[in-house]
């Protein structure tokens, strides 16, 4: 056994590896992503336009005298993402989650396999969804939550494979 990635404890007899940080990083990430949905149903935050007013007022008219009136404040009515868009909506916020479990089970496979293109392409998937993120920030606030998904997923991608022995009984190569 390799220890490399294994901490000995004083009273403990022998090696105790580390907890699998791959997968506290995988599910922080999976997590976060099903909040996306759950708050694209459930948090109202788009602000509901009144229709323009239009005027009846020709010119030449004299408009009807009107008391003086002070500006009023009103609040605007806010509803879900669901309430507006419809399950399209639900179906948009729920993309990240689709990648995190796209990504998790490309990892899972990588690792017990040692799959070089299954890492390939949960590298590629981690960092489309981050670059995506930052994108979404630029153009509309969804990025700030969906960046910590991808950032997540990065470094779960960037963990060491653990030396796990394959069906041959040799470990499987570096993956990251």
């Amino acid at each position: 056994m390799n220890t490399a990635n294994v901490v000995s404890y004083p009273g403990v007899a022998g090696p105790r590896p580390q907890p699998h940080v791959r997968a506290w990083l995988v599910g922080s990430a999976t997590v976060v992503g099903a909040l996306i949905p759950a708050a694209a149903a459930l948090v109202p935050v788009v602000t509901l336009q009144s229709p323009a007013v239009s005027s009846t007022v020709q010119s030449g008219d004299v408009p009807p005298a009107a008391p003086p009136v002070a500006p009023v404040l009103r609040a605007q009515p806010r509803v879900t993402l669901l309430a507006h868009d419809g399950v399209a909506a639900l179906g948009l916020a729920a993309i990240p989650l689709v990648v995190v479990l796209g990504v998790g089970l490309l990892l899972w496979y990588a690792v017990r396999r040692g799959s070089r293109p299954a890492a390939g392409a949960a590298w590629t998937l981690a960092v489309a969804l981050t670059v995506a993120g930052v994108v979404g920030f630029v153009t509309f606030l969804i990025g700030v939550v969906v960046i910590p998904v991808g950032v997540f997923l990065i470094v779960a991608c960037a963990q060491p494979a653990p030396d796990v022995p394959s069906r041959t009984g040799v470990a499987p190569r570096e993956l990251a």
